[in-house]
Parts: C-alpha cells; sequence; structure tokens
C-alpha cells in the first residue's frame, strides 16, 4: 500500500506539474531577479493548485481503488494513510519549486548537498521500518516528517532568492507570465512517453509471449548504460543556454551548442562502441552462454543511442530556449513511425523486430532535429561536419582497432574482468587521442565546468 501510494506522488507528480517546471526553469535562468521572484511565486501558486487535484483524486478515487487492490481490515488506517500520504503531494511540489531555483542558478553542488541528505533521511527511515515493527500509518506519518525536512533543509539554502523576494512587493509580473504557454507541449511529450515507453513491452506480450518480456529486458538494461551516458551534460547547458537567451547573447549561444555538442559526441561514442563489439561477452557473463544471441538485439538496442547522442545537446538547448512545441512535433513523428513499424515487424521478427521499429522512430527523427537545431542556433551543415562529427572520427578508429585486436587476442568468450578491461581502455584510448588532438582550449574549460557542477 505504502509503495502504491508512493507511486502517485513521485510518478504522477511528474504530470501533474503539466510542463510549468520546464518553462519556469527557462525563466528563472533570466538574471532580472524581480523576474526571477515573480516566476517562482507563480509556479509556486500552481503546484499548490495541482496539490490540491493530486489530494482531491488520492482522497476520492485513489482510496477506493487501493481498497480494492490491497486487503486493509480496518477502514480508519486506510483513510489514515491516504490523508498522510497524499499530505506529501504539496511539500514535495513545493520542494521541488526549490530545487528549479538552485538549477536555474547551475548551483549544482548545493543540489547534491540536498540529495545526500534525503537519501540518509531515506536509509534512516528504511532502518526504523526493517528494524522494528511497526504500523503503516506510522511509516506513512515518518514518511510526511521526511517531507517536511526535506523542503526545511532547501528552503534554507535560498537565502538569496528569501533576500530578493522581500524586496519585491509588486505581483503585477507574476500576473504577465504564462507558463502554460510553453509548458504545455512538455506535459503532452510527457503524455505520450509513457505510451513511448511501454508500447514496445506490450507488442512483445502480443506478439511473441511473456517469455519475450524476459529476452527483451537484457537488452534494454544494457542500453539504459547509453541513456545514462547521455544524460550528464545536458543538466548543465540547460540554465547556460536559456540565460545567453534571455541576454540576446546568440553568437555564444550558438558557440556552446557546437562545443557542447562535440563533446558529448567525444564522451559518449567510444564507451558505446566498446559496449556494442563486446555485446556478446557482456551477455553470456550476464545471463549465461545459451542467450548468446541476444548480443544482437543488444547492438540494435544501443544503434539508437548513436544517433541521440549527436541530438541530446540540442533538444535540450531547444527547450531551455522555448521551442517545446518543435521538440514534440519530431517526437511525434518519431512515434508515428515506432509503433507502426514495431507491431508489423514484432509479429514477424519477435523481440528484434520490435526493437528496429524503436530504431526506425530515431532514424526518422535525426534529420528533423539537425535541421531545426542548426536553424535556431545558427549553425551551418559544414561547420557542424567539421566540429561536430569530424573530431570523432579518428578517436573511434583507433578504438575499433583496440577492440577488434582484444576481441582475436582473448576471443569473444572473455571474462567478465577481461571485458572491463578491454572496453576501458579502448575507451581511453579513444578518449586521450581525442583530447590530444582535437580538443580546443575551451572545450576544456566546459568540461571542468560540467565536472564541477554535475
Amino acid at each position: 500500500m505504502f509503495l502504491l501510494m508512493m507511486t502517485f506522488d513521485r510518478g504522477f507528480m511528474a504530470l501533474l506539474d503539466l510542463g510549468h517546471g520546464t518553462a519556469a526553469l527557462q525563466l528563472l535562468a533570466s538574471e532580472d531577479k524581480v523576474r526571477q521572484v515573480h516566476v517562482l511565486q507563480k509556479l509556486r501558486s500552481r503546484y499548490l493548485l495541482f496539490s490540491c487535484f493530486g489530494i482531491f483524486f488520492l482522497l476520492s478515487v485513489g482510496r477506493f481503488l487501493i481498497g480494492k487492490v490491497v486487503d486493509v481490515e480496518a477502514s480508519e488506517n486506510l483513510w489514515t494513510l491516504t490523508i498522510l500520504m497524499s499530505s506529501r503531494l504539496p511539500i514535495d511540489m513545493w520542494h521541488s519549486t526549490n530545487l528549479l531555483y538552485l538549477e536555474s542558478q547551475s548551483r549544482y553542488p548545493t543540489m547534491r548537498m540536498i540529495d545526500v541528505f534525503s537519501n540518509l533521511l531515506w536509509l534512516l527511515m528504511l532502518s526504523i521500518v526493517v528494524g522494528t515493527e511497526v504500523s503503516m500509518v506510522f511509516v506513512a506519518a515518518l514518511y510526511l516528517l521526511l517531507g517536511f525536512l526535506q523542503l526545511a533543509v532547501s528552503s534554507l539554502l535560498l537565502r538569496e532568492y528569501r533576500q530578493q523576494a522581500s524586496k519585491c512587493e509588486d505581483a503585477s509580473g507574476r500576473r504577465d507570465l504564462d507558463l502554460w504557454a510553453n509548458g504545455r507541449w512538455v506535459a503532452l511529450q510527457r503524455m505520450l512517453s509513457i505510451v513511448y515507453s511501454n508500447m514496445d513491452r506490450v507488442i512483445i506480450s502480443l506478439a511473441v509471449g511473456l517469455s519475450g518480456l524476459g529476452r527483451y529486458e537484457v537488452p534494454y538494461k544494457i542500453q539504459a548504460f547509453g541513456v545514462l551516458l547521455l544524460s550528464i551534460l545536458p543538466s548543465a547547458v540547460f540554465p547556460l543556454a536559456a540565460r545567453l537567451k534571455s541576454n540576446n547573447e546568440l553568437k555564444q549561444l550558438s558557440a556552446l551548442f557546437v562545443r557542447a555538442s562535440r563533446l558529448t559526441v567525444a564522451a559518449c561514442i567510444p564507451p558505446l562502441l566498446a559496449v556494442v563489439m563486446l555485446s556478446e561477452s557482456l551477455v553470456i557473463n550476464w545471463v549465461g552462454v545459451e542467450y548468446r544471441d541476444l548480443a544482437n538485439s543488444v547492438r540494435l538496442f544501443v544503434s539508437w543511442t548513436f544517433l541521440g547522442v549527436f541530438h541530446v545537446i540540442g533538444a535540450t538547448m531547444l527547450s531551455a530556449i522555448g521551442r517545446n512545441k518543435e521538440i514534440f512535433m519530431i517526437f511525434l513523428v518519431s512515434i508515428a513511425v515506432n509503433l507502426p513499424a514495431s507491431i508489423a515487424l514484432g509479429f514477424r521478427f519477435g523481440v528484434n523486430g520490435v526493437i528496429t521499429g524503436t530504431l526506425l522512430g530515431y532514424v526518422v527523427s535525426f534529420v528533423p532535429y539537425l535541421v531545426v537545431e542548426l536553424r535556431e542556433f545558427k549553425v551551418s551543415v559544414t561547420r557542424w561536419l567539421r566540429e561536430v562529427l569530424a573530431p570523432i572520427l579518428v578517436p573511434i578508429t583507433l578504438e575499433y582497432v583496440v577492440l577488434f585486436v582484444g576481441l582475436r587476442q582473448f576471443s569473444e568468450e572473455m571474462g567478465l574482468l577481461w571485458v572491463i578491461t578491454v572496453g576501458g581502455f579502448s575507451t581511453i584510448v579513444a578518449w586521450t587521442s581525442f583530447a590530444w588532438f582535437f580538443a580546443r582550449k575551451e572545450d576544456l574549460v566546459l568540461i571542468r565546468s560540467v565536472l564541477r557542477l554535475t
């Protein structure tokens, strides 16, 4: 029951946001302190309204649904539990506004401190729950208390904002802000993302059966490593891009797009190439030699990240400058290709057919993304090829040679230690060659900033 209630708090809260957080983050990155105060106040008022809707849903529909799923003897406990858990919603949404402000100011070390504190609170709660015999009502009350503590810490760290807010009494600026105009496209994309992230499993269960889901999870988990790589740099780029756009520094915005894209490509492609070439050994060491045929599924699944790595910075920066409508339209085109292709290929070729459909969705969106990015950031195709694509060609060629020799020398059924050694060494060779021959002084400055911030 506790997990079901927390699913609403943590999962559906992202839908309740209705894209307002992304729209607010773009405006908060402005250097206008008065505008920052107005944006945050507007966002908090909207979040409180959304929280009221969530509480109403939990108290009316949620309680009934949970009562049907979980056998609860005492209805009074169910009411108490529902009230306690739903009360956490406004606390978490208010806390998220504090984190948005810190992110807009690129205060990532402070955000990491809050993360550490939150994790320590979780460990404390788990130790109490696991080590003692306590009721679910006590757990929910403790969960609510930890939420208050988390909110208190994040609020204390917003001293700069509180000082500015105390000087800003004019509320007219809030009425001029329309978070929905830009945030609605983010909200629509999030709703479609729920379908997008689950449709492969639904298609596989219908086309192959439940056994196919187990085979699908292996390549899915391995490609998740690629998704993790793609998420490192964009979080640091978003507020900077929004600030440059707000200050109308278009030349610097163009330079940021090229430089950050070049570094992302150089950082991500070498480890992804190692995963693709060592996929058979990875599968054998993880799930056994009888599943070695899943190596082809891994190669297919990881292939989309090779396309995504070229656009993850551009898509983040497009969102930062308020071009979420364009992102949504491209995403819609991707789903329009992915869904029918996955269904048709899935019933014919099984798991690999569904994965191929996913890959096709990314293939058709590659050119539209590139066109929009080059247009918005005033970058020519020649410059993009010269400064983003070309620098990685030599490093990955050297890496390919190292991987080829390693596979020939140690065979494809090498142990996990050799997989890590060969993959890690080849990646270091690629990174070193890029840093030695192609990295520029401004690249190294950006790398140090990213390491410090993330």
